[in-house]
Parts: structure tokens; C-alpha cells; sequence
């Protein structure tokens, strides 16, 4: 029988059998091979879906359905808002929500593959103040806050940011947002 000897200084010879540590070194190595190919499929998956989000807009061939105001919003807001559902034999591909505020713009994009949501962007973009003229320039913005967010089955898998999010929630209700927004669309579409 083989065995691994450790040996302590003072302390009796400890003697670990060679099949447990066999078993423990192709465990521990097993661990180690599956982290690195999640690691590897997560970058693969966030490339698939930037090739997809770009694919979606270069498309110009989509049909929109728009809602206005308190068609979406409980509320009308300052500047009003808009909900663009972009469809392409039947199936969503992009949501656009965009709110305009006193200050400044809401941007919310939802990005779906095959009906399920795979990027989300969200920006913050101020309006900017004409010192010259003395008052707000509205077609001039600045952006304040950016996100980008990755899913991969409902499940945010990575994301990028900047500046300071104004947005209500968490990236993980993103699906749940999508999917009112989704079902909002499709009462008008009808």
C-alpha cells in the first residue's frame, strides 16, 4: 500500500491514504477547470450578445409600435415620454423607453434574442445650461450616468457603469421591467 507521509516537527507522522489524496487533488483540479470555463463561456456569451445588440441596430427593416405619455407612464412627466416596441415578423427585438424630465432625459433599452432578454442599457443625460443665452439649451445633453447590462436567462451575468444612477431598482428586476413594458406594446400592437 502507498501511502503520502506529512511529517511535523515534534508530532507523530500523520498518514494520509493515497486514493483519498488522489481523489482531493482530481477534485480540486476539477473545481479549478470549471471555474476557467465559465469564466471562458461568460466572455463568449457577452460577445454573442454585443454582436447581437449590433446586429438589432443596424436593422432598419423593423415595424414600431409607439405609445405616448400616459399611454405607459402613470404620470405625465415634464417633457412627456415615449415607448417604442421595434418587431420584426411578430417578435420584439428592441424596447426603447426615453422620459424627459426638467432636468434632463431617461433612457431605457431593452435588447431581446428568440423573446428573452439578453442586454439592457440605461442612461442619464442632463440638459445643459446656455450661459450665453441665459437659459436651458434642450438639445444639448450631457451624460451623466451610464449602464450596461448582460443576461443570459433572466440572470444578469455582467454588467458595466458610470457616473451616479438615478434609476429606481435593482439590475436584477430588468426582466420584470422588459416584460411590462413587453406586455404594454402588445395591447396596442393588437
Amino acid at each position: 500500500m502507498s501511502e503520502f507521509q506529512l511529517k511535523f516537527t515534534e508530532n507523530p507522522v500523520v498518514k494520509i491514504p493515497f486514493m483519498i489524496l488522489k481523489n482531493i487533488t482530481f477534485f480540486l483540479v476539477a473545481v479549478l477547470i470549471a471555474n476557467v470555463s465559465f469564466a471562458q463561456s461568460k466572455a463568449d456569451i457577452i460577445k454573442s450578445i454585443k454582436k447581437e445588440f449590433k446586429d438589432i441596430n443596424d436593422d432598419n427593416s423593423y415595424t414600431k409600435v409607439v405609445l405616448e405619455n400616459e399611454e405607459f407612464m402613470e404620470q405625465m412627466t415634464d417633457r412627456g415620454g415615449s415607448l417604442t416596441g421595434y418587431y420584426k415578423e411578430g417578435k420584439l427585438y428592441k424596447i426603447v423607453e426615453w422620459i424627459g424630465i426638467s432636468n434632463g432625459i431617461y433612457i431605457s433599452e431593452y435588447y431581446f434574442k428568440e423573446e428573452q432578454l439578453i442586454f439592457v442599457y440605461k442612461a442619464f443625460k442632463t440638459v445643459v445650461y446656455d450661459i450665453k443665452k441665459g437659459e436651458v439649451d434642450y438639445d444639448q445633453t450631457g451624460v451623466k450616468f451610464e449602464g450596461r447590462y448582460y443576461f443570459s436567462d433572466k440572470t444578469l451575468i455582467d454588467s458595466a457603469t458610470s457616473g451616479t444612477n438615478p434609476f429606481k431598482g435593482e439590475a436584477t428586476n430588468f426582466p420584470a421591467e422588459g416584460d411590462k413594458d413587453q406586455q404594454l406594446l402588445a395591447k396596442k400592437k393588437k
